[in-house]
């Protein structure tokens, strides 16, 4: 199904005031997502004293896939760990920081006890602030 959608553009010539031209094109329409949106959202986590490095580890591709090898380093801002990610709008975003790339050392409970994922959905502007009690990391104990 092909489909007519009208498009502005700004065209500056040399010596002349930039104008807006609209043009008319055809592109096929590859189902419900057309045009595709994306937003940054913002992860910031507090963790207990003395931790150097966190990761930030989910279920889109810009976390690893659930593959803590590929987990995100987070970088120190004050008290937080920050990083900025950018995902489709609307995108449902599961996640868990870890002290290492690997899922012996992931956010555990105020008691060590096994928690569920950290959720959102993305949307423009958005800031996720969470504090972990806990790490299950048996070397820094």
């Amino acid at each position: 199904m092909k489909k007519n959608l009208k498009m502005s553009k700004r065209v500056a010539t040399a010596g002349t005031k930039t104008e807006s031209k609209t043009e008319s094109i055809k592109i096929k329409n590859l189902g419900s997502a057309v045009v595709r949106r994306f937003c940054f959202v913002r992860f910031e986590v507090q963790v207990p004293f003395g931790y150097e490095k966190v990761y930030l580890c989910g279920n889109t591709r810009n976390l690893g896939e659930w593959n803590a090898t590929k987990a995100v380093q987070m970088r120190q801002v004050g008290d937080y760990f920050v990083v900025r990610k950018r995902f489709p709008l609307g995108a449902q975003v599961e996640f868990k920081a870890l002290v290492e790339r690997n899922w012996g050392c992931v956010e555990k409970g105020i008691f060590f006890e096994e928690i569920g994922n950290n959720v959102l959905t993305a949307e423009k502007g958005l800031v996720y602030t969470w504090h972990v009690p806990t790490f299950n990391d048996e070397h820094f104990l």
